[in-house]
C-alpha cells in the first residue's frame, strides 16, 4: 500500500511567506527576511539566520524551490537566493496544480522581484503604523470596449491603502526597468487613459486610481515625465513617476493622490 502524503506542519510565518509568493510568484532572500523576520523581534543578524533555516526547511518539504539563478539583492546588494512557490506549496495552499516550470529570463526576474519589494515595502508601512489598511493585487486584470474593440489592461500591481491620517488611495502602479523604448510607454499610457474614459473601473470602484511610474532613476522619471507632457492627448493628472526609491513613500501621500479618496 502506498503510504499517504501528509501536509507537514506548517508555521503562520511559514503560510505567510508561501502567501506572499503565491500573489508575487518570485521573491529574494532578502525580501521574504523583511516580510516575515523583521529585525524588530531580535538582532539582524539572528532574523537572517531564522529565515535562512525556515526558507531551507520549506524548500526540503517541497512548499518553495529556488531558481538556479542568484540576483543581488535589491536593497542591500548581496547576493541573495530567489524563490518561488513549489507544487507541494501550492497543494498546501489549496492553489490549482500549474504544468512544467521553467527558468524565468533575467528580465523577468528583475521586473518580478521590483514589484515584490514595492509590496514588501508597504507592508513595512503598514507595520509602522504608517497605513491602517492595505490591498495589493499582482497583475490584475482590467477589460473594456472601445470602438475598436474588446482591450485588455494588466497592470503590474493595484494598490489600495488607506492612510493613517484617514485618506483612502488607490494606484496602478507600472514597474519600468529602463528596457522599454519610451513610444511603448507612450502606448501603455494610452490604453490607461482609455480605459480610464471607458469608466469600466466603476465596477470595482468609483474612485479610479492614478498610474504610478515606478522606475530605476532619476534619469528615466525625467525622460518619462518628458515625454508624456509632450505628448498630445495624454491627461497629465493622471499619471505620476517616482522612483523606486520613492515609490512606496508617493503611493501612501495622499499630496500626491489627491483625487484617491477623502478623509
Amino acid at each position: 500500500m502506498t503510504p499517504t502524503r501528509r501536509r507537514p506542519d506548517l508555521s503562520d510565518r511559514d503560510l505567510l511567506v508561501m502567501r506572499f509568493l503565491a500573489d508575487t510568484a518570485l521573491a529574494t532572500t532578502d525580501q521574504l527576511e523583511r516580510l516575515a523576520f523583521p529585525a524588530s523581534h531580535g538582532t539582524q543578524y539572528t532574523a537572517a539566520r531564522r529565515a535562512r533555516r525556515t526558507l531551507a526547511r520549506l524548500v526540503d518539504q517541497g512548499q518553495l524551490s529556488r531558481l538556479d539563478r542568484r540576483v543581488g539583492g535589491v536593497r542591500s546588494g548581496s547576493t541573495s537566493y530567489v524563490y518561488q512557490l513549489a507544487t507541494g506549496g501550492r497543494r498546501s495552499l489549496g492553489l490549482p496544480r500549474r504544468g512544467r516550470t521553467y527558468e524565468p529570463d533575467a528580465l523577468f526576474i528583475s521586473h518580478t522581484l521590483a514589484a515584490a519589494d514595492v509590496h514588501v515595502e508597504l507592508l513595512e508601512a503598514e507595520r509602522r503604523g504608517d497605513l491602517v489598511d492595505l490591498n495589493v493585487e499582482h497583475e490584475p486584470t482590467r477589460r473594456f470596449a472601445t470602438p475598436s474593440g474588446i482591450e485588455r489592461l494588466t497592470p503590474d500591481l493595484l494598490v489600495e491603502v488607506t492612510t493613517a491620517d484617514g485618506w483612502e488611495l488607490r494606484w496602478f502602479v507600472e514597474i519600468d526597468r529602463g528596457t522599454e523604448h519610451l513610444p511603448t510607454v507612450l502606448r501603455k499610457c494610452r490604453t490607461y487613459e482609455r480605459y480610464w474614459r471607458s469608466g469600466r473601473e466603476a465596477d470595482h470602484h468609483e474612485v479610479f486610481p492614478r498610474v504610478l511610474w515606478s522606475v530605476p532613476d532619476k534619469r528615466r522619471a525625467r525622460a518619462i515625465e518628458t515625454a508624456i507632457v509632450e505628448s498630445r492627448g495624454l491627461a497629465g493628472d493622471l499619471h505620476r513617476v517616482a522612483t523606486a526609491e520613492d515609490t512606496a513613500a508617493v503611493i501612501t501621500n495622499s499630496n500626491d493622490n489627491p483625487e484617491g479618496g477623502q478623509p
